[in-house]
């Protein structure tokens, strides 16, 4: 939910957090969730944020092989869950968006400049993480694709493995744009274009993927949009209290099993009780006459 921006002592408030917690969720998402119980919507939206960040991790993966050499993925090798803590192999619906992924870069001969870009606003109190920054160097020759007016220019990236691409996304990569240091990763050039780029679809026409592109009149609608999910944001916001907010929470446990030995109850003798004196009334017994 914070970032910590270490230059000035700042926690600064995420993105996707704003975004969350500011912007209007449309008809279908609460329809969606009227169709589960509460907790088939949670294990759901988990199980959709799990596949997200599996996917991310395998992107970030080939990006941050060496330039201009082959580097091989191989399915079974496994990717790292933080959710699990283990490396575990893609599933099905995960490896085909990471082909689709990849079909999308080669297809337009696309150089990333950066992965995994943390920017930050100081003016409006947020921050979050970029996916990259790209350069398209050729048109796909794909119908329907915009990619022709934007090749050789530099792109902020977003990867989406979602069910759709939501009007809040482009709320999001507006805010990327308005990062005060978004200029450091290319030598002080910003970004020209915005872009969302979904993959593991059923598009056939481009083999899994779905893209949109966000010309200046888009990130400017975007950021006017971010700005007002900040404000309604901001009405329930609680300030971050580091002392009391930030829990540590430890990766590993250490324990020392004590052995018992359990001794034998000692036997307790029971008080003896007194004999009634005198002699106990005999009971008559029944003569069959009344």
């Amino acid at each position: 939910t914070h970032y910590f921006h270490q230059e000035s002592g700042r926690y600064l408030r995420a993105v996707n957090a704003i975004k969350d917690a500011g912007y209007a969720k449309t008809y279908g998402f609460y329809q969606y969730l009227l169709k589960s119980s509460p907790e088939e919507a949670e294990r759901k939206l988990k199980a959709a944020g799990e596949r997200g960040d599996m996917v991310h991790r395998a992107i970030d993966l080939l990006l941050s092989a060496e330039p201009g050499k082959p580097f091989t993925l191989k399915r079974e090798e496994g990717i790292f869950n933080r959710e699990t803590r283990q490396h575990q192999p893609l599933a099905n619906d995960e490896w085909d968006a990471l082909l689709a992924w990849t079909r999308f870069m080669e297809r337009h001969g696309a150089e990333v400049v950066v992965s995994e870009a943390p920017v930050y606003n100081l003016t409006e109190n947020y921050a979050g993480t970029a996916d990259a920054l790209v350069v398209l160097t050729k048109e796909c020759g794909i119908r329907n694709c915009r990619c022709k007016e934007f090749v050789g220019k530099l792109g902020l990236y977003d990867w989406k493995t979602s069910g759709a691409l939501y009007p809040e996304y482009e709320a999001q990569v507006a805010a990327y744009f308005k990062g005060d240091n978004i200029g450091e990763y290319a030598d002080g050039k910003l970004p020209e274009y915005g872009a969302l780029l979904r993959v593991g679809t059923n598009h056939v026409t481009t083999g899994g993927y779905e893209i949109r592109f966000m010309d200046f009149q888009d990130v400017r609608d975007g950021w006017m949009r971010f700005l007002a999910a900040l404000t309604i944001s901001n009405r329930e916001y609680k300030p971050f209290d580091p002392e009391s907010d930030i829990k540590d929470i430890p990766d590993e446990i250490v324990f020392t099993p004590q052995t018992l030995t359990f001794k034998p109850k000692p036997k307790v003798k029971k008080p003896a009780t007194k004999k009634s004196r005198g002699r106990k009334p005999k009971t008559p017994k029944a003569n069959g006459t009344s």
